[in-house]
């Protein structure tokens, strides 16, 4: 079983490619959307931490309702509930997950896992691809401090993963279970020890990484050496099987998440950013920035704004290298392997093949 985190999965989507070649209107494979502006926790490294000040903005209900199914009907084939906050504080989501669904979208999910209870649970499980927990501890001490929250969080965290993962097993489940963990001195110690017990919960895969090398709000941790703790990370390595996934980002422990690998911004087509107050962006990097908005989803459809001259003006502004857009100035990219791939394919250094094979799990979140 293969999920293929770090790299794209375009090549599974010769149509839309093909659409865009030829320089023709489609929907985005993809989208990003946080139906909270706000959070119950206050991670120390999280690149929303300004906006987290503000008490959280939850989407319109019927505004988040509409948007979830009409997307479907449009040709989204994929969105993950994600953006500046915790979707799970928004009372609708387990409603719009279930409408999107039904619409033919397939919905991922990232969240604290603190909102999770027995009433919301088996919805999730039923509707969802995935669910992604951040969880940046690894015990009670560490996690409280991380996420500026109370140390009683920790015990209703595992509390609800072995709720959630009891559910999976009794209703037979196909949704992905996945943590997504941020690296510091501070958790390191305990952390193979947590690890095992994710696993030991049949979860499908951890992620861990280092935090963005950009983020000034951790300097209180002592940033993580991986030449210094190479035994431990090799250790939490080598639980990597068939049945549980471990990928650790080690070129993330210098600055080559914002290393730029190509000159262009040409991913935009195949994706884009829905904030929670109706908002649409080009990516989550330029949430709430004027200059990088389509239009609002109060104001119109989803498919009026995909298809606006609004949006098309945006995109000219970005592709323009006179217009002062820098891409270098972007910090870590979801689109990062989209970009280097259509660009190498712009310019002949690359063609599209079709991959053979096994395909990777959740092709539609790209």
């Amino acid at each position: 079983m293969s999920y293929q985190l770090r790299s794209h999965k375009l090549l599974h989507h010769p149509k839309e490619i093909k659409d865009y070649q030829e320089g023709k209107m489609f929907p985005p494979i993809f989208i990003e959307f946080g139906p909270v502006g706000g959070c119950n926790h206050r991670c120390v490294h999280c690149y929303v931490q300004k906006i987290l000040n503000t008490p959280p903005e939850m989407m319109d209900t019927d505004v988040y309702i509409r948007f979830m199914e009409e997307i479907g009907d449009y040709g989204v084939k994929a969105i993950v509930l994600a953006g500046v906050g915790e979707p799970l504080l928004h009372k609708a989501t387990p409603r719009a997950i279930e409408g999107a669904v039904k619409h033919g979208t397939d919905v991922g999910l990232f969240t604290n896992g603190i909102p999770l209870n027995e009433k919301n649970i088996p919805s999730l499980l039923d509707n969802l691809t995935y669910i992604r927990f951040t969880i940046n501890g690894s015990n009670k001490n560490n996690y409280a401090k991380t996420h500026q929250t109370s140390e009683k969080d920790w015990d209703k965290l595992l509390k609800n993963l072995d709720m959630l993962a009891n559910y999976k097993q009794k209703r037979n489940s196909k949704c992905t279970l996945g943590v997504y963990t941020v690296l510091f001195e501070d958790n390191l110690p305990d952390l193979l020890k947590w690890i095992k017990h994710v696993k030991s919960l049949d979860f499908d895969y951890i992620i861990a990484k280092p935090p963005n090398v950009r983020m000034d709000n951790v300097k209180m941790f002592e940033q993580l050496k991986f030449e210094k703790n190479e035994e431990i990370l090799n250790e939490i390595k080598s639980l990597n099987d068939k049945k549980f996934h471990v990928e650790l980002r080690e070129d993330l422990f210098n600055d080559a998440q914002t290393k730029k690998r190509y000159s262009e911004c040409l991913g935009l087509p195949f994706m884009c950013a829905v904030d929670s107050d109706g908002s649409v962006y080009t990516c989550n990097w330029y949430w709430r920035e004027k200059k990088y908005l389509y239009g609002n989803l109060k104001n119109s459809t989803f498919k009026e704004i995909w298809e606006s001259e609004q949006k098309k003006k945006v995109l000219e502004f970005v592709g323009d290298k006179n217009s002062g857009f820098d891409i270098k100035k972007c910090g870590a990219c979801r689109q990062d392997n989209i970009n280097l791939f259509l660009e190498n394919l712009k310019y002949g250094r690359t063609k599209i093949e079709i991959p053979k094979g096994e395909k990777p799990e959740h092709i539609n979140f790209l």
